[in-house]
């Protein structure tokens, strides 16, 4: 099954702004049944995907771009007569980005089995970025989350905001 996250993510990426350092909040979705801490009020969107087989999945995301970094959540629900996989999931991204995958753990999102990979990628206008996403599947819904910054930018600083990120992550109303 193709990631639907990986193209949005890589044109989010393309357009990162300079902005202002923001307070961090605790973000919570009623629908999307989670909490998470990130640098700002996101901006929530959905849209219509279709899958490699034809079936057609709605997608939400909440983002929020700090500076030259992008923090996204997002989320899907796919019908009992498909299946999820990881490997799938890792190889479109890696794909989508034309990137390379630069590493691979076996993590946990808020206590359930989920698989952390940073792949290599450039945007349209030649910078690299990194993107590094955590993606679970939970009782037929996917989440992903993912931190993009410019590789450059890669160091403790940075990780450390992307683990803040990740690590607040809660599941509610399950």
């Amino acid at each position: 099954m193709r990631s639907p996250f990986a193209l949005l993510s890589f044109m989010l990426a393309t357009v990162l702004v300079v902005a202002g350092q923001r307070d961090w909040i605790e973000y919570h979705s009623r629908e999307g049944r989670y909490s998470v801490s990130v640098p700002g009020e996101p901006k929530l969107t959905s849209q219509e995907r279709t899958t490699p087989n034809g079936k057609k999945l709605q997608q939400y995301l909440a983002s929020v771009l700090d500076g030259t970094r992008a923090f996204i959540i997002g989320y899907y629900d796919y019908p009992a007569s498909m299946t999820f996989s990881f490997e799938t999931a890792r190889d479109e991204m890696v794909n989508r980005l034309n990137g390379r995958l630069l590493s691979e753990e076996l993590v946990r999102l808020d206590g359930v089995p989920a698989s952390e990979i940073r792949i290599l990628a450039k945007t349209q206008g030649g910078t690299e970025i990194i993107d590094q996403a955590r993606f679970t599947d939970i009782k037929k819904r996917v989440y992903l989350l993912q931190c993009i910054f410019p590789k450059d930018e890669d160091g403790p600083a940075v990780i450390a905001k992307c683990n803040r990120f990740t690590e607040s992550f809660k599941l509610t109303g399950q």
